[in-house]
């Protein structure tokens, strides 16, 4: 994805908001091994300031595939109607295409990976929400709660950066599976 051609990323907005969450995860990785660690004072800021962009960036690829799919499948709701429940009513009643979604369907469950991932986005709109494990020895690793919801939710048992190149590959992974499936989204 890193090496996107300009034009090709610009005309498809979905691949775009991939890519911009990309380079939101190349900011905190360089932050990381520059500082050794994404919770020192001197970097804390800037890794909140990029955790947000890359949390609203590859949730907002979901949500331009929405939108790409509305447009492409002329199923003609208002853009700021559009999102999962009215696009697959539409695409149930105009297309018949009902297992188009069934993957993001799975996926935003209560629970499951992608519900997780936008708990985390609209969460961090207002706090802080990543917790901080100090080892004797070791810098300070940064986790995301497994639930945003609950104040005393554990720790995910993945460390931030991992788990943030795990949801942009599940993310890409779910966008193209769901392209596979439309040849109109195909570009």
């Amino acid at each position: 994805m890193s090496s996107g051609d300009p034009a090709r990323l610009l005309s498809d907005r979905p691949m775009f908001k991939l890519y911009a969450a990309e380079q939101h995860l190349d900011n905190l990785k360089s932050l990381q091994a520059e500082h050794g660690s994404l919770v020192a004072a001197s970097v804390r800021m800037q890794a909140e300031m990029d955790l947000d962009c890359f949390l609203s960036q590859v949730t907002g690829a979901v949500d331009s595939l929405l939108v790409q799919i509305n447009e492409r499948l002329d199923l003609n709701i208002p853009v700021s109607q559009v999102d999962f429940n009215r696009v697959q009513s539409e695409l149930s009643a105009k297309t018949k295409n009902f297992d188009l979604l069934a993957g993001l369907d799975a996926a935003r469950q209560y629970g499951n990976w992608y519900w997780t991932l936008c708990e985390l986005k609209n969460h961090s709109v207002h706090r802080s929400f990543a917790s901080i494990l100090v080892e004797e020895g070791h810098p300070a690793r940064l986790y995301l709660k497994k639930n945003p919801r609950e104040q005393y939710s554990v720790r995910m048992d993945m460390e931030l950066i991992p788990y943030l190149e795990q949801s942009l590959s599940r993310v890409e992974q779910l966008i193209d599976q769901i392209r596979s499936r439309e040849p109109l989204l195909r570009s």
